[in-house]
């Protein structure tokens, strides 16, 4: 049976109320049928094969409940949505099924559109777009002047923008598997244009300045702009601020130009409206008839030379100046040099001098022009020393006699390998005896360096030995002390630091001290000491602490380690005459300031004291002593 015969039949059946037994083999299907692809945020429809007088129930991750009509919608779909779709269609006692699978798209969102400008006319802008989501995002920009652009990249490009460009850009994005965002649009502006354009007239004078007037002539599309104006003149940067109104400046350039030597100048304006700025350069020259100038072959010479000058100065063509010259000595003024005539003069006198050109036009316009020149000297050099013979050891100054004029540096080589430079005053020291021949050089940085010699004496100094140290007892055999070395030499004399300065080369000393001698030599001197220590004298202390603190408890009257001493005593009195310690042992250790193992008080104390020595000598000593605790 075919379906419209079922279809017709079915009809015919509800209408008269017949009932028919059907056989429940009808075809039955499902489909999403829009749109394609399925992408989120767009409506679907479903559908399914229609039976009349059927019920239909759907169901699916899009719908909340069964839905119970033969072609159901999602409105804006959701990427939740996805999955298998059933509908069921049930007709009498027939039960239809089929399934369908929804395929949810992401459709990508679009952010607003951002650019780097606005920009200037002839400058590049660039438009920025974003979009989030789906797969392999393609993005296309549409807008004024033709503007047509799509690309991977979510920038656009406006190179060398212009007027036209400004307007509205639209923008949407669409993912490789086909879904579409919104459009989103923006204002895009372009900044208003401005030309930097002037012109000048040149206005000549006699004086010190040349004028110009110079005429803005700049356009800009919001009808002002301010100006900045450098005139290359080094008189640094004018500034006009922003008017409605073209503003026209004045310049004043000297008549003697200090840039390049020459009268042209470079001036460089900038126009500025606001939002773009334009420059301009223009060189101006200035035609001024008049300008003095000359060279000289040489500005640095030794004196008696002669120079040559030449003259290259300018006046205006077809006419004559007259020249003014002064050389700065004694000669006075010459006006005989003119046009390109070489002349030429001597400087006989070392100094520094102003040579100087005066130029007058036909107009009687002045200019000047000079130049310095050097004359050095070239005079004598010599040198004074304060002394000519000192000895190995002493100090000499060197005074350079020599014209400070053109001098470069002032050089000493004194003979010993030694150099010093750049000094017109030095001392220096002779460590070893000989004859040395000093140079000095005087250079010059334009005459020629002139030298001058002298020799020094360098004295050895004389040896002197006293001997070794030496010991003495009193009342003892006295010693000799003597010069070793200089006893024979007729030139040597001595000093001794004896109280009556003796002045031969030997002494004879009968006490301890330390002794020294003098011997001088053709004014060179050495000196040698000798001491002489005792060797059997006792020592006395004034105090001594017998407290047991292990220091001065004993009143110990002589050197531990004295030699020669053979019998000792010693009595100890108080202030009453009483005697409270004696000993006659060379090896006792002294008064402990007891007296029958009783502590004596503190106070002064009388002893005697009397010794006797290897030698045969005796002495005795009196004094007093203090008892401290």
């Amino acid at each position: 049976m075919s379906l419209r015969l079922f279809y017709l039949i079915t009809v015919f059946c509800v209408l008269t109320g017949t009932v028919w037994a059907q056989p429940c083999t009808l075809p039955f299907s499902a489909s999403v049928t829009s749109p394609l692809p399925t992408c989120t945020g767009r409506n679907v429809q479903f559908s399914s094969t229609f039976i009349p007088g059927a019920t239909y129930s759907w169901t699916g991750p899009g719908f909340t409940g069964p839905v119970t009509v033969p072609n159901p919608t999602i409105a804006s779909v959701p990427f939740s949505a996805n999955g298998n779709y059933t509908v069921t269609a049930t007709f009498g006692s027939c039960v239809y099924t089929a399934t369908v699978k929804l395929d949810v798209k992401l459709t990508p969102s679009i952010q607003p559109i951002t650019y780097k400008g606005p920009k200037c006319p002839g400058e590049n802008d660039t438009l920025v777009g974003s979009a989030q989501g789906g797969v392999g995002l393609t993005y296309y920009w549409y807008g004024p002047n033709g503007f047509t652009y799509n690309s991977t990249n979510n920038e656009a490009y406006l190179n060398n923008v212009k007027q036209a460009d400004k307007g509205v850009y639209h923008l949407y994005a669409i993912s490789t598997e086909g879904c579409v965002t919104d459009t989103v649009n923006k204002q895009i502006d372009v900044n208003p244009d401005v030309t930097a354009d002037f012109s000048f007239s040149v206005f000549e004078y006699c004086g010190k300045y040349d004028s110009i007037k110079i005429k803005d002539n700049s356009t800009s599309d919001n009808n002002q702009h301010s100006g900045r104006w450098d005139f290359g003149d080094k008189t640094g940067i004018l500034f006009v601020p922003i008017t409605q109104t073209n503003k026209d400046v004045d310049h004043y350039y000297p008549n003697n130009p200090i840039v390049n030597n020459d009268t042209t100048f470079e001036i460089f304006f900038v126009a500025d409206n606001g939002f773009c700025k334009d420059s301009l350069k223009k060189q101006v020259t200035l035609g001024h008839p008049i300008k003095a100038d000359f060279t000289v072959n040489d500005d640095s010479i030794c004196q008696g030379t002669v120079i040559n000058i030449f003259d290259n100065s300018r006046i205006k063509v077809t006419t004559s100046g007259t020249y003014y010259w002064t050389f700065g000595d004694t000669t006075g003024v010459v006006d005989s040099i003119s046009g390109a005539t070489l002349a030429t003069h001597k400087y006989d006198l070392a100094g520094i001098y102003k040579l100087k050109m005066r130029l007058k036009d036909y107009l009687g316009c002045l200019d000047s022009a000079e130049h310095e020149i050097v004359v050095d000297s070239s005079g004598a050099v010599s040198f004074r020393m304060s002394e000519d013979a000192i000895c190995a050891g002493g100090f000499i100054t060197f005074t350079g006699d020599y014209s400070p004029i053109g001098n470069t540096n002032a050089i000493w080589n004194f003979g010993d390998g030694t150099i010093k430079t750049n000094a017109g005053t030095v001392v220096h020291a002779y460590d070893k005896p000989g004859v040395y021949t000093v140079t000095f050089k005087a250079k010059y940085r334009i005459c020629p360096d002139t030298t001058f010699t002298n020799t020094v004496r360098v004295k050895p100094f004389p040896l002197i030995d006293l001997g070794p140290d030496q010991t003495i007892c009193p009342n003892g055999n006295p010693l000799s002390l003597a010069d070793r070395i200089n006893a024979g030499n007729p030139n040597a004399k001595w000093i001794w630091n004896t109280e009556i300065k003796d002045k031969g080369s030997s002494i004879v000393v009968k006490y301890p001290g330390i002794y020294s001698a003098t011997v001088d030599i053709d004014g060179c001197a050495a000196t040698d000491s000798v001491t002489v220590t005792k060797n059997c004298n006792i020592n006395i202390p004034n105090a001594f602490t017998p407290n047991g603190d292990g220091t001065d408890d004993y009143f110990l009257p002589r050197e531990l380690l004295a030699r020669g001493l053979t019998k000792f005593s010693m009595k100890i009195f108080n202030r009453w005459g009483g005697v409270v310690f004696e000993t006659n042992s060379t090896t006792g250790r002294g008064w402990d300031g007891s007296l029958n193992g009783a502590a004596q008080p503190m106070g002064t104390y009388i002893y005697l004291i009397e010794a006797a020595f290897l030698n045969g000598s005796t002495e005795r000593y009196q004094g007093n002593i203090t008892l401290l605790r």
